[in-house]
């Protein structure tokens, strides 16, 4: 007959006729050969009937209870945490969960404390501390460092700019100069005035220009639209050495694209920024497109 292994010792064995056996097991009666018992004995013997390790069971035979204690040298209580914490995880702005992007590849957050580099479409509202470059169509807040003041009122504090010429210079109106005139206005304005004072015949000069005699005289320019002289010396100096570069100490001027280059523009950042934003922000609101 053919031999089938147990999975258990037999309750009870009994010789019957040669060598054959009467097994008793579950309260069911099998006739079994004696290499038939020899076999199923034998794979009880021969079996597993403990693990230890990364899985416990046993000691025992049969089927018995296995336990996970380890993967990957990581408890089972830690993998399943983790697995937890992957199936909770989402793209929405949901406190103490894993980040997970939505379908277009997005997520959301409250604040973000990273060094940014790449493009930020949207609108970006609070403090940017570090350097910001590419461009903006308007901001709020104020201003500080070389260039001070609001988005409609802003002013240069350097004192100096070095190697600025007069680009786009003429002759300009022989009309008084006031204070509201740019330095270039003034200039030309200036011009026009000792142009006429030299055709016109004055033999004498007061005020903002001094000069006297007659033909090809001096002149002295000694204030322009209430600042004296020097001060618009400083001034013309002040602008002759605006540049576009990051130069301490210069006033800022647009280079060809209408780009300059500063180290630290402390200010309040409110609306559109296109283009590169590197640096830390300390409260960013942004939409952001992940690649």
């Amino acid at each position: 007959m053919a031999s089938e292994k147990i999975s258990q010792l037999p309750s009870a064995l009994t010789s019957s006729n040669g060598d054959l056996y009467t097994l008793v097991q579950g309260g069911i009666n099998k006739k079994i050969t004696f290499t038939d018992l020899a076999l199923s004995i034998g794979g009880i013997a021969a079996g597993i009937n403990q693990l230890t390790g990364d899985v416990t069971a046993g000691p025992g035979f049969g089927s018995v209870v296995a336990t996970i204690v380890s993967v990957g040298g990581q408890s089972a209580a830690a993998v399943a945490a983790a697995a937890s914490a992957i199936s909770s995880a989402t793209s929405l702005d949901t406190p103490s969960t894993v980040v997970k992007r939505d379908a277009s590849g997005n997520f959301s957050a409250g604040i973000i404390t990273a060094s940014l580099v790449g493009n930020v479409t949207g609108n970006l509202t609070g403090n940017v501390t570090g350097n910001v470059s590419g461009s903006s169509s308007s901001f709020t807040g104020v201003l500080a460092g070389d260039v001070t003041g609001p988005q409609d009122a802003t002013s240069i504090s350097s004192i100096t700019v070095t190697s600025k010429v007069l680009t786009g210079y003429t002759v300009g109106a022989n009309v008084p100069i006031v204070a509201t005139d740019s330095i270039l206005t003034a200039f030309e304005k200036l011009q026009s005035q000792v142009d006429n004072v030299a055709s016109g015949g004055i033999n004498a000069l007061t005020g903002d220009v001094s000069a006297s005699g007659s033909g090809s005289v001096i002149a002295t320019v000694n204030s322009v639209g209430g600042q004296s002289a020097s001060s618009i010396a400083a001034a013309t100096v002040i602008v002759s050495d605006a540049t576009s570069l990051d130069t301490p100490s210069t006033l800022v001027e647009r280079n060809a694209s209408g780009d300059f280059a500063a180290g630290t523009i402390t200010a309040n950042l409110i609306g559109d920024v296109t283009g590169n934003v590197s640096g830390t922000s300390s409260n960013t609101t942004a939409t952001t497109n992940s690649t």
